[in-house]
């Protein structure tokens, strides 16, 4: 087409822009545009090579960077797929785990009392006591729903002394000694929640399957304890709850350690190291 045509290059290097990698454009374009402008320069002097240079390398640069636009677009849309999958799959988890918590300890007291409504009944007939515990199985399933409800909401909270009051009540309708703490004033404020959650998740795992005597709780200001004189397995396998409960102590900082107790037993202990002790 002759020398006058050179500015055809500028559609081809677009296509180039638009199709290859930064590397590969730079290869293919640096050496066709050079030659460009030197034909330019012999043909027609020095502005028209200058004009070629610049006509050629905007045009290719804002070629090559709308591609990158594009592409960067294309990558985030996929990302923010990717979070929402994440976000959703991260809240059914809390769901799932939450709900565990709270019907494992509700519906287990719920059966304890059940139990006991059941036997005042065919052992003595004391209609009265019966009742009672009737009531308070009603009490239990009420505030069971009002957790449910509130966790699905996301607005559900628990709290230490809470706890110890309904393992008192749990252990109480089982026939097993409590030895809880008398206050929460020691434990620091900001570790009450997940340790509210420790007494629970132990307390209800020690009501279901130890066959103990006495349940222990001991409180430390950075730690808790819950310990059985029951018959614990040789061989610990921690459940759904467990590894719950291991994972919100991961997220407050800390571990979860779960073991056989010296004596018989099983041992949960918690602990949150002190800002200073994790670096």
């Amino acid at each position: 087409m002759g020398p006058d045509a050179s500015w055809v290059l500028l559609f081809a290097l677009a296509v180039a822009a638009a199709l290859l990698p930064a590397g590969p454009l730079a290869a293919a374009a640096v050496p066709v545009v050079a030659a460009a402008s030197v034909g330019e320069l012999v043909a027609g002097g020095g502005r028209s090579a200058v004009a070629t240079l610049l006509v050629l390398t905007t045009s290719t640069a804002a070629v090559a960077l709308l591609r990158a636009v594009v592409e960067a677009n294309a990558a985030l849309r996929t990302a923010r797929d990717e979070i929402a999958v994440l976000a959703a799959e991260r809240e059914r988890h809390r769901v799932a785990r939450d709900l565990h918590d709270i019907l494992g300890h509700s519906l287990t007291t719920v059966l304890l009392k059940a139990g006991v409504a059941r036997r005042v009944l065919e052992t003595t007939g004391d209609t009265g006591r019966a009742a009672a515990e009737l009531a308070e199985v009603e009490e239990l399933a009420r505030a069971a729903l009002a957790d449910v409800r509130a966790t699905v909401a996301d607005y559900r909270t628990v709290t230490l002394a809470g706890e110890l009051a309904a393992a008192a009540s749990a252990l109480a309708a089982a026939g097993i000694a409590a030895d809880l703490p008398g206050t929460v004033d020691d434990v620091d404020p900001r570790l009450r929640t997940v340790f509210g959650y420790v007494v629970r998740e132990a307390v209800t795992n020690a009501v279901r399957h130890s066959r103990a005597s006495t349940v222990r709780v001991r409180l430390g200001r950075r730690s808790v304890e819950v310990a059985d004189d029951g018959q614990a397995a040789a061989a610990v396998r921690p459940g759904s709850g467990l590894y719950g409960l291991a994972e919100r102590m991961r997220e407050a900082g800390g571990v979860l350690e779960v073991g056989l107790r010296e004596g018989g037993g099983l041992r949960v202990f918690a602990y949150v190291p002190e800002e200073g002790e994790r670096r």
